[in-house]
């Protein structure tokens, strides 16, 4: 059996999956049943889950010896319906699996990070001291309503007492970043990709939310993990994606 796996997106119900089924375009991320046994092609698609940053993405590993990963796009619901149904191997998530869904899965926390803003060199300098309280009023780049990021950062600011001006919402992460590289206002990314960030979009660190945490799961019908190539990608990112810089 092929591995599959799928990226949720829980903000706007939009996901990307693996799948082990050759199946035309549908929304998933799915393992090409006719790739042969040589090296592996991943294709994607469709655009980058808002959920779940490309960088993070990219920097997941996915040990498909015999075939492909196939990027698309779904709800939810759906794939977490085609994983009790076991088309699915497992689901990649910045929220967890709760009580609410009428589905037997269960969480595996993969790991936890802080989460840093960004901005162009000279809009970074301008905002950087005094921080926090000298963003109330900047300009900022934010991901769109309902997402669990975009709650938690509006929580922080409340807390904080400072409102940034809005001047976008984004549902795709890469293209707010895009925006950001061009000075049109501050944005957030995971600590955890931080320097990937910095170096890719020519932007330095304006600061960091410290109660801004973002979790991440992997989502399974299994209670304790038996796919090789779900474990290994597990571990991957316990053990490389998400650990402490004191542990490196």
């Amino acid at each position: 059996m092929r591995p599959s796996c799928a990226f949720i997106s829980p903000p706007l119900r939009t996901d990307y999956s693996a799948e082990a089924k050759n199946e035309p375009y549908q929304g998933f991320f799915r393992s090409n049943a006719r790739s042969q046994a040589t090296r592996p092609a991943v294709r994607s698609l469709n655009k980058p889950p808002p959920g779940c940053s490309t960088g993070l993405r990219r920097r997941f590993r996915f040990p498909c010896e015999t075939s492909g990963l196939v990027c698309q796009e779904a709800s939810p619901e759906r794939l977490l319906t085609r994983l009790t149904e076991h088309q699915l191997d497992v689901v990649l998530s910045d929220a967890p699996v709760t009580s609410l869904v009428r589905v037997k899965a269960f969480n595996h926390l993969l790991g936890t990070c802080g989460v840093t803003l960004f901005a162009a060199p000279a809009l970074a300098a301008r905002y950087r001291k005094g921080f926090p309280r000298s963003i109330d009023g900047a300009p900022m780049l934010l991901p769109v309503e309902g997402c669990t990021l975009r709650r938690s950062l509006d929580q922080w600011f409340d807390s904080q007492g400072v409102h940034p001006r809005l001047i976008g919402e984004f549902q795709d992460s890469a293209l707010m970043k895009t925006f950001g590289q061009a000075g049109v206002g501050i944005f957030a990314a995971p600590s955890a990709i931080a320097q990937e960030v910095e170096e890719h979009y020519r932007v330095t660190v304006v600061g960091s939310p410290d109660t801004v945490v973002e979790h991440f799961y992997a989502i399974s019908v299994e209670r304790k993990l038996r796919n090789p190539a779900v474990v290994a990608i597990c571990e991957a990112a316990r053990e490389k994606l998400f650990v402490q810089p004191e542990q490196r």
